[in-house]
């Protein structure tokens, strides 16, 4: 899913640099300040980030729900060492 999410990060960039690039030509060209075509390719662009944004989020979540079951586990194993050991002490005993 990181793979994903990396690649729709790095697709909204390459769609500001086409706008940017757009901008320029309409400017040289036809002498157009802020044309609306290059406004929708930001839009789309911005659409593409939220996206990401939740893709990462899901990541995220992923890899805390890992963390915390790896924490409960190792928690669970010190108690369970804890106990074994007690219960050899009072087997010595």
């Amino acid at each position: 899913m990181y793979i994903w999410a990396h690649l729709m990060n790095i697709i909204p960039n390459l769609i500001y640099l086409y706008s940017i690039i757009l901008a320029y030509y309409f400017y040289r060209v036809h002498k157009i300040i802020n044309p609306n075509t290059i406004l929708i390719v930001q839009i789309f662009g911005d659409f593409v980030y939220l996206f990401d944004a939740y893709l990462y989020h899901e990541c995220w979540q992923r890899d805390k729900e890992e963390f915390d079951v790896n924490t409960e586990r190792q928690s669970l194993n010190k108690f369970y060492l804890k106990n074994l050991d007690q219960n050899i002490k009072n087997n010595e005993k």
